[in-house]
């Protein structure tokens, strides 16, 4: 279960979806019911994060019959997040909810402050996809500032960078460069290539909707250089980008023949 978490810290989900379905099987033969139950919750992480929220869901629902014989009931609070995130996939908001705040509740009665930023920056994520944008702000923020208690900068990053998308949202461009950009900052403490690249997006798309197309083509060209440093797992990106940088320049090009 290490290794596949070391492995999922840097995106390569299939190697670490193994090393889990690995884990698991040894702890069958062992009968060691507490890393069943983690590596069951393991692998439907890595299931959601794959784009398999059915199957991640099999392997939650699963779960709930190993606690009363495992140790691992501190877990509850992130499976209840992982089962949030599957409702929230399949779109299925009120449950998605319903968990979450289930997930905050327990994780508050047994002290597991560590699991309450992630519930919370989902539960913000449901209601930014109702457009309920007030109460999505107060969730990211209160996320955010856990995760800074903690010293958890990846934690900081992903509040930073949807708190940015709510004002992107709101279609104030300015507010939102002001959060990707900070984000930015904090993320040459980790030097996470993906995390560049969503990131440069971000400010470019920013940029792009301020009517400043020479600058959203700089950072398009950022973001594209850190994708292509994984380039199998983003290469739907990569085609994106090189058809945004298109438009934009032959966009660029008219503007120029018209003056």
């Amino acid at each position: 279960n290490k290794l596949g978490d070391l492995l999922k810290v840097k995106s390569d989900y299939q190697t670490a979806l193994e090393k889990y379905k690995a884990a698991r099987e040894l702890a069958e033969k062992i009968g060691d019911i507490d890393d069943i139950a983690k590596s069951l919750r393991n692998i439907s992480s890595i299931l959601i994060r794959q784009g398999n929220p059915k199957k991640a869901l099999v392997n939650l629902n699963s779960i709930h019959k190993y606690f009363d014989d495992s140790n691992q009931k501190s877990l509850i609070p992130r499976i209840l997040n992982l089962i949030g995130m599957v409702c929230f996939e399949l779109k299925d908001f009120n449950q998605a909810i319903y968990n979450y705040n289930k997930g905050l509740e327990i994780a508050k009665a047994i002290n597991k402050i560590n699991d309450k930023p992630a519930l919370l920056h989902n539960l913000a994520e449901v209601y930014r996809k109702l457009r309920n944008f007030d109460i999505a702000l107060n969730l990211y923020r209160e996320s955010l500032e856990i995760a800074n208690d903690l010293g958890d900068l990846t934690g900081k990053i992903i509040c930073l960078k949807h708190i940015g998308y709510v004002y992107y949202n709101q279609n104030d461009f300015s507010e939102a460069l002001k959060y990707f950009k900070n984000a930015v900052i904090l993320n040459k403490k980790i030097n996470n290539s993906d995390t560049y690249g969503d990131l440069y997006l971000n400010i470019g798309n920013a940029f792009r909707q301020l009517g400043l197309e020479p600058k959203a083509i700089i950072y398009y060209k950022k973001a594209k250089h850190h994708y292509l440093i994984n380039k199998s797992r983003n290469e739907l990106k990569v085609q994106k980008l090189n058809k945004k940088m298109k438009e934009l320049e032959w966009g660029i090009i008219e503007m120029l023949f018209l003056q």
